[in-house]
């Protein structure tokens, strides 16, 4: 079976498992980019996101949704804020969460809610204001609607999807993968007569570009060679700053040039640099500025 299955091969099944289940089915990176093609979106969602206000409005209830699944490395139920079940699974390839599994765009009623939020993990960012928008379209009418017990099954199902097949697929056959394996040899092969302050600097480099990814120590060691506790030494001693406080002051500065420079809200502020709690992300700013980023945009 390994020997046989691609990417091709899985966007096939995904197209298939959509029609099946009524479901809008999606693979995602970490970081919330598309690593399989949209199968299935609601011609309401699509709708919805023509709008740009709309649009910023379902990709902060998409990412809230992906960053509970992130960090509680489960699967995680979430009500958007026009009341659809978005449902999004962890991949896990050689212990590692690599990717999610995104599928949802589906009505349910009240009563299955209720019951819903009781067995399962729950997050909501719905809104009465957004569901009303939602009712005056006929597009609205014509989602899906599943009972509690098909839910039940279609969860088991992609449990079992997220556990073994799609691991499977990535693991021996993605392009993805074979990308990334690449390119980590390019950089093996540069880094094989680099000192290691040329490869420290080559990180904080990365980082600076980077900087509105969540980089983690272990990252760093993959396309470097060094090791996570050597690398963690490295910080304070060439920067003057821990691994964690680097990552933030890099972040809470670019933060700064949108709060300057932009009209941009300032939850979309955070989520660009990569917080996706405001009152977290607020901290972290009057931590290094001294002033929470609305008194920073006014002052």
């Amino acid at each position: 079976m390994d020997s046989i299955y691609t990417k091709n091969d899985w966007e096939k099944i995904q197209e298939t498992l959509s029609k099946v289940t009524g479901f809008s089915i999606i693979i995602l990176n970490l970081s919330g980019r598309y690593l399989s093609s949209t199968c299935a979106c609601q011609k309401f969602c699509l709708e919805i996101r023509k709008n740009f206000e709309l649009k910023k409005v379902c990709e902060r209830s998409d990412q809230q949704c992906l960053a509970h699944c992130r960090t509680s490395n489960q699967f995680y139920i979430h009500q958007c804020p026009f009341n659809l079940l978005n449902i999004v699974f962890p991949i896990h390839v050689q212990e590692k969460h690599i990717a999610s599994l995104f599928v949802g765009q589906i009505r349910l009623s009240k009563q299955d809610w209720e019951l819903l939020k009781k067995e399962f993990p729950f997050s909501t960012s719905y809104s009465p204001k957004y569901e009303e928008i939602a009712k005056q379209s006929s597009l609205y009418q014509d989602i899906s609607s599943h009972t509690l017990e098909e839910i039940q099954s279609f969860i088991r199902l992609f449990q079992e999807l997220t556990r073994s097949i799609i691991p499977k697929i990535i693991e021996e056959k993605s392009e993805i993968t074979l990308q990334k394996e690449i390119e980590k040899k390019m950089l093996e092969l540069e880094f094989a007569t680099t000192t290691t302050q040329e490869r420290f600097e080559f990180l904080l480099d990365y980082l600076h570009r980077e900087r509105k990814k969540n980089c983690t120590l272990e990252e760093l060691s993959d396309i470097s060679g060094l090791s996570k506790s050597y690398i963690s030494m490295l910080f304070p001693k060439r920067t003057g700053y821990r691994f964690s406080e680097y990552c933030q002051r890099l972040k809470v500065e670019e933060a700064s040039k949108q709060l300057k420079n932009t009209t941009l809200p300032i939850q979309d502020i955070a989520m660009e640099v990569g917080f996706y709690d405001v009152s977290y992300f607020s901290k972290i700013f009057k931590k290094y500025n001294g002033l929470t980023p609305k008194q920073y945009r006014n002052q």
